[in-house]
């Protein structure tokens, strides 16, 4: 029991630390959280808070964040909960004096930034992102977009400037996987996984390194919609082996293997895959890291399992049946990603 303490004690100082309080969302029924209602749990919360959702069948619904607040799940992908679900949320929009705020281990539809709200600085880490974009509005500024997996889905800057794009999956059929971009933001150590080749619409020399490009079908060609694009150290590969036009830029990796261990036909099974490469693209950035979603030094999770907060990894009860007023043997263990 001195070890299980301990743990705890150390989770509690980690979200003290984090956040002025934590407040439980869980709409299960008889789950005994703060709220069942995402919605209360945000009107009730004050700056800086985190607001913990946990796993369920149903979603969490839209809405509006007008305070500097924490918001985090377990990981999008189901295994990561016992019961095999996740924390969804639909569209999250940041407003009023929002700025600072990080939302963490969760599915989301849509993310936007309200017209004139205080939101610069904005986190978006460890996310699946299902819905159709991420998109800024004018002078909302210094936004990060990391570690998130996209299913079909586009990042619209807005008007917005220095945004930084780095180590995510774009999982992209038609839509573009980036929007807007001026030569403040940047797209690096991205995975692009697309059937249509569209890859960015109304961006002006954005920084675009160490990204890998994985081209389906018969896609041979990286769409550039009134766009200018300049690639450092980027690989590129059709799936069937033909041909991609070569990239403009320099140091690129045309028609390269980018030796993931795993058939280019299952690309997309991201919570089964290692997205490490291997060869060629290994010390290939522009930093001397590693290309795609594992260069730069960051440690890409595919289940969306939040960076601060320590996760459970076993939970084992050795005398589950005791005499009333003796001890329960329990030994539990947890892990922190960093």
């Amino acid at each position: 029991m001195k070890t299980l303490t301990s743990i705890f004690v150390c989770l509690l100082i980690s979200i003290t630390l984090q956040a002025q309080k934590v407040i439980t969302v869980d709409n299960r029924e008889n789950a005994g959280a703060d709220y069942t209602s995402f919605s209360d749990a945000v009107d009730n919360a004050t700056v800086g808070d985190t607001i913990q959702i946990h796993p369920s069948a149903t979603g969490y619904g839209n809405k509006t964040i007008n305070i500097r607040l924490i918001i985090v799940g377990m990981g999008h992908d189901p295994s990561t909960s016992k019961i095999n679900e996740t924390a969804s949320v639909g569209n999250i929009t940041f407003g009023g004096m929002s700025a600072n705020s990080l939302i963490t281990g969760l599915t989301i539809s849509n993310i936007s930034a309200a017209v004139g709200s205080d939101a610069d600085n904005i986190q978006v880490i460890n996310n699946k992102i299902t819905g159709s974009a991420i998109t800024g509005r004018v002078d909302n500024d210094n936004w990060i977009i990391e570690g998130n997996i996209f299913i079909t889905a586009t990042v619209n800057v807005g008007g917005s400037n220095n945004w930084n794009v780095k180590n995510n999956i774009f999982d992209n059929t038609s839509n573009y996987a980036i929007q807007s971009f001026d030569n403040t933001s940047s797209f690096l150590n991205n995975i692009l996984i697309s059937t249509s080749g569209n890859f960015a619409n109304g961006c002006a020399d954005p920084i675009v390194n160490n990204n890998i490009f994985i081209l389906e079908g018969t896609v041979t060609d990286l769409n550039l919609s009134n766009s200018t694009v300049v690639y450092n150290n980027c690989l590129t590969r059709n799936v069937q082996g033909l041909t991609v036009t070569t990239l403009n830029g320099s140091n690129n990796l045309d028609n390269t293997n980018p030796g993931f261990s795993f058939a280019f036909g299952d690309i997309s099974d991201f919570y089964n895959n290692d997205y490490n490469v291997s060869g060629a693209a290994v010390n290939a950035g522009t930093d001397g890291t590693d290309l795609g979603v594992h260069g730069a030094m960051f440690n890409f999770d595919s289940q969306g399992r939040p960076d601060l907060w320590p996760y459970m990894t076993s939970l084992d009860i050795s005398n589950s049946s005791v005499p009333m007023g003796q001890d329960l043997n329990v030994t539990f263990t947890a892990e922190k990603k960093n």
